[in-house]
């Protein structure tokens, strides 16, 4: 019993040192799971951090980009406005060279030539071409008009108002062509879609034929169905009759030949033997031919119950699809009512504003094309009457006004040249400050990117030599802890040889004592006055 209660308490000992360890693992893995969770959620914060700086860096390029496309953009808005302020330069000296030309002919002209200055006008109240034509056109005007000046003198309003009527009459009949040509494309919009209504109309009407194709075909297979069903239930109660039936011919026909080879005394003997059992035969017969009927007619019944309900599962079926049908055709037609009101009003959206249009851009056109060139024109046209009227009544300063002319001309030319180099120098030196800028500028923020690009490099090196230290660490008490694990293992090894061992030995001390009491025992029965010495345990051992 004391063994047995000391190998309990050593194995609940060991049990219990055996549940510490085992703790004691559980609670070092969880302590390596929460490690690595705070290495991967360092990892994760640099990641998001190198996320964010690269996301910093690409608004700020995209920046720099966009103000770049606004930089250029405005010089191509300054370039274009410089073109149009030379073509303006431009045209003013050349109709200043007009009309300085036009001072030196004599008034002698023709008074036909009129009418080409006002042609003229007209076509700039409904020129649509680009600048570059209108220089163009301009320009023969100028060319036309260098025979005809003499014949300006002479206008009067009567003139003026006569062509601003021609003008207004080809200006009506444009927009009439346009209406013209706008209700053509209307029409053909409208044929469209009525081609368009028809397809569907087809479309819905051939859907309508294949579902009664289909429903006329359903009826005839039910009906199909029923005489076969019919046809099946005749003929096998027909085979069933012929069968019941086959069977007592035979005995007759059997019992009638041998009536006729045998005597009459057989023949009465057969009656008086067989006629009871002839009875019961056909009783079976008639009740076997009653159950027949009636489960014939009981599966007649259940098929006719079958029938009908399918019948009535298909008629509620057709007239589900009927009703989707009817319901999808109206979702159709309210649809296409929608769609028309929507192309109406669009349509209806689509004219006005094109009535608009056509209103602003005739307004404008007189504005810009007719009512000031008119003004202009005529305003210009005073001054130069004015003019001849005083180099008329002083024919004596022809040529010093012709000298006047040629020094006030070459003066403007000289003043010109002056103010246009000056531009140019200002836009050298702007652009080449600019250029300055953007030089500093790049190479301020090359120096930045550098830096900080040797910053991150400095700080990845650093992250991964810690991690590299963190992992060298954990990997040295790792192996701390697997030797230790190794150490203990290895004495409870040592400790449980020596405990399996112990009690071989004192099973053999107890064997060699029982040896030395049997042997004194013989030897007293031996020799009654034999006394044996006595020795110690450890001299014998």
């Amino acid at each position: 019993m004391l063994q047995v209660k000391s190998e309990f308490h050593i194995k609940k000992s060991y049990f219990i040192y055996w549940k510490l360890q085992l703790h004691q693992i559980i609670v070092n893995r969880d302590i390596e799971k929460a490690k690595l969770q705070s290495i991967e959620l360092v990892k994760k914060e640099y990641n998001a951090k190198q996320f964010y700086e690269t996301s910093l860096v690409k608004r700020c390029f995209s920046n720099w980009q966009r103000n770049i496309q606004m930089q250029k953009t405005t010089r191509d808005q300054l370039e274009r406005e410089s073109l149009r302020h030379g073509k303006e330069i431009e045209f003013l000296n050349n109709l200043e060279i007009f009309l300085s030309n036009n001072e030196m002919k004599t008034f002698t002209g023709n008074d036909n030539n009129d009418e080409t200055v006002h042609s003229g006008s007209c076509k700039c109240l409904n020129d649509k071409k680009p600048q570059k034509l209108k220089t163009t056109s301009s320009d023969q005007l100028n060319l036309k008009s260098m025979n005809s000046f003499d014949s300006v003198i002479n206008l009067k309003p009567d003139n003026f108002s006569v062509d601003h009527s021609k003008s207004n009459g080809k200006m009506n009949h444009k927009v009439l062509t346009q209406s013209n040509s706008m209700k053509s494309y209307l029409n053909q919009t409208i044929l469209h879609q009525r081609n368009i209504i028809t397809a569907q109309n087809q479309q819905i009407h051939e859907l309508k034929t294949a579902h009664l194709y289909s429903e006329w075909l359903l009826e005839v297979r039910t009906r199909e169905l029923t005489k076969k069903i019919l046809q099946n239930t005749v003929t096998k109660n027909n085979e069933t009759d012929k069968t019941s039936e086959s069977a007592e011919p035979l005995t007759r026909i059997g019992n009638d030949a041998n009536v006729h080879d045998h005597s009459l005394m057989t023949l009465i003997l057969a009656e008086h033997y067989y006629k009871p059992e002839m009875e019961e035969r056909a009783a079976e017969r008639a009740r076997r031919h009653a159950l027949q009927e009636e489960r014939r007619r009981e599966n007649e019944q259940k098929k006719k119950e079958e029938l009908a309900k399918q019948l009535e599962e298909e008629a509620y079926r057709i007239k589900q699809e009927k009703k989707m049908l009817i319901i999808a055709q109206k979702e159709k037609r309210i649809r296409e009512e929608e769609l028309r009101q929507q192309k109406e009003l669009r349509l209806a959206h689509q004219r006005e504003l094109n009535t608009k249009v056509t209103i602003h851009r005739n307004i404008s056109c007189l504005r810009y094309y007719g009512f000031k060139p008119w003004m202009k024109y005529v305003t210009r046209q005073h001054e130069l009457v004015e003019m001849m009227q005083c180099y008329h009544n002083k024919v004596v300063m022809r040529n010093v006004f012709h000298t006047w002319l040629l020094v006030v001309q070459i003066k403007y030319e000289q003043e010109d040249k002056f103010v246009q180099h000056h531009y140019n120098l200002f836009l050298m030196k702007k652009i080449i400050s600019a250029l300055r800028k953007a030089c500093n500028v790049s190479k301020e923020k090359e120096v930045y990117a550098y830096t900080w690009y040797c910053q991150q490099l400095l700080y990845r090196s650093f992250t991964l030599w810690i991690q590299y230290i963190t992992e060298l660490c954990i990997r040295q008490l790792q192996q701390d802890e697997i030797a230790v694990e190794h150490y203990k293992r290895h004495l409870l090894d040592v400790h449980f040889k020596v405990w399996t061992h112990f009690p071989c030995i004192q099973r053999n001390q107890r064997e060699r004592e029982y040896r030395r009491e049997q042997f004194r025992k013989c030897l007293l029965d031996i020799i009654p006055d034999f006394n044996p010495p006595k020795y110690d345990d450890n001299e014998t051992d």
